[in-house]
């Protein structure tokens, strides 16, 4: 007995069409220009983005060039579009966009001031991420006062500094009634950075 074949709203949900049609609409690429750079029919390519259709070796090979990605990131089965930056995404947890701005500041670092001033602050911040307070307190800015602001949002609660580990939840917090941590959280961020500053204007200093 011959397997029933699948209708398009379910095949059109498969990784590969799913690819396919986002990586067209974010290069713009219309499936008529796809398809004379292949070299096949604009139906075809219109088979192959609701997943009627799945393309050979060599024409996946041919849109991947096309579309500017590895043929994994066409199929979902890597995140990057460009391998080397699958691989330093594997390694980091970046995401390519991240990694791309990366490469780009550091290909124009001998050439512009800024953009190697910039690459020094991202050097310090990183190699000190546990060593630091700076992180951790952008950490508690973004995410933590999200956590802890459900009940009553006039009241928000603040873990004192230095509390034991075996102290109740009840003892190592207490109440300000209508102040933002978030504005607790910017101070400390602000002092991190005037810190960050001191260290590398004395590196420089040690460095000249």
């Amino acid at each position: 007995m011959a397997r029933k074949k699948k209708m398009t709203y379910e095949t059109e949900k498969d990784s590969f069409p799913m690819n396919l049609r986002a990586l067209m609409w974010e290069k713009n690429i219309t499936q008529t220009e796809l398809a004379r750079e292949v070299g096949c029919t604009r139906q075809t390519i219109s088979l192959y983005t609701t997943g009627q259709s799945v393309p050979d070796i060599n024409t996946l090979s041919r849109m991947a060039e096309t579309l500017g990605v590895s043929t994994d990131k066409l199929l979902g089965k890597a995140e990057c579009g460009i391998p080397e930056n699958e691989e330093i995404r594997k390694i980091t947890g970046l995401d390519e966009a991240s990694i791309e701005a990366l490469k780009k500041l550091f290909k124009t670092k001998d050439e512009s001031h800024k953009a190697n001033q910039k690459l020094t602050a991202l050097n310090h911040v990183i190699k000190n991420i546990y060593i630091d307070d700076f992180m951790n307190n952008l950490w508690k800015y973004l995410f933590l006062e999200f956590e802890l602001s459900n009940g009553d949002m006039e009241k928000k609660i603040i873990y004192s500094a230095g509390c034991h580990n075996d102290m109740r939840n009840e003892e190592m917090s207490f109440y300000f009634d209508k102040i933002s941590m978030s504005k607790i959280f910017l101070i400390n961020i602000e002092e991190d950075l005037f810190k960050m500053k001191s260290q590398l204007t004395a590196t420089n200093q040690k460095g000249s």
